[in-house]
C-alpha cells in the first residue's frame, strides 16, 4: 500500500535552492524526532569539557553532518542543475515507498545507541 506524498513535495518542485534550503532547516529544526540526537549530540559535546572554540567547532561540524541530507542535494542542483533532476526524483519515489522502514530501522539503531550509552555511563 503506497502511502499519499506530503503536500509540501510537489511545493519543493518550484522552490529555487535557497528556499529549499531554508526549508529543509525549519522542518529539522521544528521535527520532534530530531530533538534525542540533537540533546544526545549536545550533552556528548558539552560532557568533553572541551574550551568554548572547540566546543563551537564541534557544534558547527554535528550541524553540518545532520544538514548534509538536505546540503548535498542542494549543492548538487546548484552545481549540476537539471541534470540532478533524474536520480533526484528516482530517490525521492524510493523514499516515499520506503519511508516506514527507513524510519523504524534508524529508530531501532538510535535507540540501541542510547541505550547503550546509558547503560555504559550506569555502569
Amino acid at each position: 500500500m503506497e502511502s499519499p506524498q506530503p503536500k509540501i513535495f510537489s511545493a519543493v518542485d518550484t522552490m529555487g535552492p535557497a528556499k529549499v534550503l531554508g526549508l529543509g532547516f525549519v522542518a529539522a529544526a521544528a521535527n520532534p524526532k530530531n530533538l534525542p540526537l540533537a540533546i544526545s549530540g549536545g550533552v556528548t559535546i558539552a560532557g568533553v569539557g572541551a574550551t568554548t572554540s572547540e566546543g563551537l567547532l564541534a557544534v558547527a561540524m554535528f550541524s553540518l553532518a545532520a544538514s548534509a541530507t538536505v546540503l548535498i542535494p542542494v549543492l548538487a542542483v546548484l552545481a549540476l542543475g537539471d541534470r540532478t533532476r533524474g536520480p533526484l526524483d528516482e530517490l525521492r519515489i524510493w523514499l516515499l515507498a520506503n519511508n516506514s522502514t527507513i524510519m523504524m530501522v534508524l529508530f531501532a539503531v538510535l535507540g540501541a545507541k542510547m541505550l547503550g550509552s546509558g547503560l555504559a555511563l550506569a555502569s
